[in-house]
C-alpha cells in the first residue's frame, strides 16, 4: 500500500504557525483532485491559493479571478470546493504557539518541534484508518514549495530522522502547487488556512471553537473511524450532501432573521439541530436516486452485507 500526504503552511507572522494537509490513497486523491478541478472549471478559476481567495486587496484587482464576484458566488465557491474534497481524504496536521516561544524565553528550533509533532499525528492517523499498513508499505510526504530555507532544511531533518524509526515514512519532496501533478497541494493550502482560523480562535478564547459547517466538511474524518468519535465518515455521500445543504440554508435563514433584528451572531449548526433536521426531511427527496445510485456503485457490497441468496 502506497499512501500520500499533501500538506501546506499557513501562519499569522509572530503569532502562530500551522502545518495541515490531507492524507489518502493514490486513488483517494485521483478523485478527490478530479472534483476539485471541475469546480475550478465551472467557476473559471485556474489555481486556487487560498491568501488571494481571501485577499480583499487582491480581490479588488481586475486581474484576480474573485473581481467583482458577489457575496453569493465567493460562498458558493468556497463551499463546492471544500465539498469536492470527497469522503476518503483524512485531514492531518499541527500548530504551535510562536508568541508564547518568545515569550517564555525557549531557543531551540521552532520549525523542528512543529514538524516532530506533525510526524507524529500522521502515524497516529495512519494507526487509526490505515491499521493494515505493514512495514513494507509507505507513506510519501508532498510539501508546498518554500523560500525559506530554515522550513524546508529542518523538514528535511525531522522527515530523515523520523524516517529512520518509522519504516513506513518514505519520500518527501516541496513541489508547486500550480502544477497538475501535485494540485493536492491546493487542497491542503484550503484546509491549513481552515485548520489556522481555529487554532487563532483558540488562542483568544482559550476554548476549542465550535465548528462551524466548513469544519464539519473539512474535517470530516478526524478523528478515529468508529461510530463512538465525532466525525461523520460513514455517513453516505448524498446523506452527508443533504445535511449540508440543510444546514447552508438553515444558516442563511437565520442570518437573515438576525439582519433584521439588529443582531450580530455567529452561525453555529449544533445549536440549530431542529430547524436543520427540519429543512433536511424537504429536501431529502432530491437525493434519494442520488442514495439508490451510491447504493449500487458501493465495492464490495456483497461482501459487505452479505450474499444475497440464489432465486429458486
Amino acid at each position: 500500500m502506497v499512501l500520500n500526504v499533501y500538506a501546506d503552511e499557513s501562519a499569522i507572522t509572530g503569532k502562530i504557525i500551522v502545518i495541515s494537509g490531507y492524507m489518502g490513497t493514490p486513488d483517494d486523491w485521483g478523485n478527490a483532485v478530479k472534483r476539485w478541478r471541475i469546480v475550478l472549471k465551472n467557476y473559471r478559476v485556474k489555481h486556487f491559493h487560498f491568501r488571494q481567495f481571501n485577499s480583499k486587496d487582491d480581490c479588488d484587482k481586475p486581474s484576480s479571478p474573485y473581481y467583482k464576484w458577489s457575496w453569493k458566488k465567493r460562498d458558493g465557491f468556497f463551499y463546492d470546493l471544500a465539498m469536492s474534497i470527497g469522503q476518503s481524504l483524512i485531514p492531518v496536521g499541527c500548530d504551535y504557539d510562536l508568541e508564547r516561544h518568545r515569550n517564555d524565553g525557549l531557543t531551540m528550533n521552532h520549525y523542528e518541534t512543529l514538524f516532530k509533532m506533525f510526524f507524529q499525528d500522521v502515524a497516529l492517523a495512519t494507526s487509526r484508518h490505515f491499521p493494515q499498513m505493514t512495514s513494507h508499505d509507505r507513506i510519501l510526504f508532498v510539501c508546498d514549495g518554500n523560500p525559506n530555507k530554515k522550513w524546508t532544511d529542518t523538514f528535511k531533518e525531522v522527515h530523515a530522522s523520523v524516517a529512520k524509526a518509522v519504516p513506513i515514512f518514505g519520500g518527501l519532496a516541496f513541489e508547486d502547487d500550480e502544477r497538475p501533478a501535485h494540485c493536492g497541494l491546493q487542497l491542503a493550502d484550503y484546509l491549513a488556512a481552515i485548520f489556522r482560523q481555529n487554532v487563532e480562535e483558540k488562542r483568544k478564547t482559550g476554548a476549542q471553537r465550535k465548528p462551524r459547517i466548513i469544519d464539519i466538511i473539512v474535517f470530516r474524518n478526524l478523528g478515529a473511524p468508529e461510530p463512538s468519535d465525532f466525525n461523520f465518515a460513514a455517513m453516505p455521500q448524498p446523506i452527508f450532501e443533504t445535511m449540508i445543504e440543510a444546514m447552508r440554508m438553515d444558516e442563511q435563514r437565520q442570518k437573515k432573521e438576525w439582519l433584521a433584528r439588529g443582531v450580530n451572531r455567529k452561525y453555529y449548526p449544533h445549536e440549530h439541530a431542529d430547524s436543520i433536521r427540519s429543512i433536511g426531511q424537504k429536501i431529502a427527496h432530491k437525493n434519494l436516486g442520488k442514495v439508490k445510485q451510491w447504493m449500487q456503485d458501493l465495492p464490495h457490497i456483497e461482501s459487505a452485507f452479505g450474499k444475497r441468496p440464489k432465486s429458486a
